[in-house]
C-alpha cells in the first residue's frame, strides 16, 4: 500500500511538470479547492440560518402555513360567488332544498309522536314553503334536467299528498282555527268554509292522480263522492274523466262493490255481474244512492233471486223510473221444453232497487216458460 502511494505521488508530480505547473501553482490550486469547500459550507450555513429565522418569525407572529383549499371549500367559495352575482344552478340549489324538506319531514314525524300541534303546524307550513321554492327553482326551466338527473326529486316536487297526510293537515288546521283567540265566531266560520274548499280540492287532486281509490280512505275527508259519466265530483270541486276510467271501491253489506266511470257511462261491478247506468251515483263509505234513493238491493241479489248465471245476462242496467231506481235485466236462458226439447227463453225483468223486499215491478216472458226446466 505504501509503495502504491509513493508511485501515485510521483506520477502526479511528473504530470504537473509536463503541463507547466509549478509547486506554487499546485499550492494555489489547493487553496482554490479549499476556498470552494469553505464557500459551500458558508452557503449551507447561511441557508440553515435563514430557515431558522423564518421559523422564528412564524413562531413570533403565529403565522399559519398556507394550506391548499379542499374540493368542498372550493365549491363553497364558488357558491358564495354565485350568490353574490345572483347565479344559482339547479344542480346546486335543488338538492339543498330537497335536503331541507327531508329534514322538515323528520321534524314533522317527531312532532306527531309528541302530539305537539304547534310544531306540527309550523313544520307543515315550512314544508309547504320549501316545496313551493322547489317547484320555482327546480321545475321552471329545469324540468328536463331534474327528470333525467334526479327523478326522485322531480317526483317529490310534483307529489300529491295521500289521504293520511290530507287528514292530518285537516285536523291541524281545524285545531288552529278553533284555538285562535284573535278570530271572531264569524271569522272562524268563514275560515272553516275556506278550509272545506281547500280539502275538497286536495281530495279532487288525489282522485285525479289515482286510477283507483277506496271510500274508506276518504271517510274522514268527505262524506260522499258523486260519480257520473265522464266526471267525479267532490262537493264543488270536479275531476273530469277524459280517457282512462276511474274506479272507486266501497263496502255494501260486507261485499266489495266497484263503481267505475268513463266518458260514456258508469259501471257498477258486483262479483261476476256488471251493471251499466247513465245516472249520477252518490258513493258513500257503506252504500250508494241514485236519484236521492239508497240502493237496498245489490245486483247479485237480483241474479240470485232468478237463479241467473253471468252468461245468461245479456243486458243489466240501473235506471230511474217514477223517481225510483230500478234494475232492468234482459236474459237469454237455455231450458228444456217438457224436460226434453232444448229451447232459448228470453226474459225482461224490472226490480225496485230501493226496496229491501226485492219487489218485481215488471216481468216479460213467454207464456210457455212454465213448461220448461233448466
Amino acid at each position: 500500500m505504501k509503495k502504491i502511494k509513493v508511485l501515485l505521488a510521483g506520477f502526479i508530480f511528473l504530470l504537473m511538470s509536463f503541463s507547466g505547473f509549478s509547486q506554487k501553482s499546485f499550492f494555489v490550486l489547493g487553496q482554490d479547492l479549499g476556498s470552494q469547500k469553505q464557500n459551500q459550507a458558508d452557503v449551507s450555513k447561511g441557508e440553515a440560518e435563514k430557515s431558522e429565522f423564518k421559523e422564528e418569525i412564524i413562531k413570533e407572529k403565529k403565522l399559519e402555513p398556507v394550506i391548499k383549499p379542499t374540493k368542498k371549500e372550493t365549491l363553497e367559495g364558488t357558491e358564495k360567488e354565485n350568490k353574490i352575482s345572483g347565479v344559482t344552478k339547479p344542480e346546486e340549489e335543488c338538492p339543498k332544498i330537497s335536503k331541507e324538506i327531508k329534514s322538515l319531514l323528520e321534524e314533522l314525524e317527531k312532532a306527531k309522536k309528541e302530539n305537539n300541534e304547534q310544531r306540527i303546524i309550523e313544520a307543515k307550513g315550512k314544508i309547504e314553503l320549501f316545496q313551493k321554492k322547489l317547484k320555482e327553482k327546480c321545475l321552471e326551466g329545469a324540468e328536463t334536467f331534474l327528470a333525467e338527473k334526479s327523478p326522485v326529486l322531480f317526483k317529490q316536487a310534483r307529489r300529491i299528498e295521500g289521504p293520511r297526510e290530507i287528514q292530518e293537515y285537516y285536523e291541524a288546521k281545524m285545531e288552529e282555527i278553533f284555538s285562535s283567540e284573535t278570530k271572531t265566531p264569524d271569522q272562524k266560520l268563514e275560515a272553516l268554509k275556506e278550509l272545506r274548499k281547500e280539502i275538497d280540492q286536495m281530495v279532487s287532486n288525489l282522485i285525479k292522480e289515482r286510477e283507483r281509490i277506496k271510500m274508506t280512505e276518504l271517510k274522514d275527508l268527505t262524506p260522499e263522492v258523486k260519480v257520473k259519466p265522464g266526471e267525479i265530483q267532490v262537493n264543488d270541486s270536479s275531476v273530469p274523466v277524459e280517457k282512462q276510467e276511474k274506479e272507486i271501491t266501497l263496502k255494501v253489506k260486507e261485499k266489495e262493490i266497484k263503481v267505475r266511470t268513463s266518458p260514456a257511462t258508469v259501471e257498477i261491478e258486483d262479483g261476476a255481474f256488471k251493471v251499466k247506468t247513465n245516472q249520477e251515483i252518490t258513493v258513500k263509505t257503506k252504500g250508494f244512492d241514485v236519484a236521492g234513493k239508497e240502493i237496498e238491493v245489490l245486483p247479485t241479489e237480483v241474479t240470485g233471486l232468478f237463479k241467473l248465471k253471468p252468461e245468461e245476462v245479456k243486458e243489466f242496467k240501473l235506471i230511474v223510473e217514477s223517481n225510483k231506481p230500478a234494475y232492468e235485466i234482459k236474459t237469454v236462458e237455455k231450458r228444456k221444453l217438457l224436460g226434453i226439447i232444448p229451447v232459448k227463453v228470453h226474459r225482461e225483468i224490472k226490480i225496485d232497487a230501493s226496496s229491501p223486499e226485492k219487489k218485481v215491478l215488471e216481468e216479460k216472458r213467454p207464456w210457455w216458460i212454465i213448461f220448461t226446466f233448466k
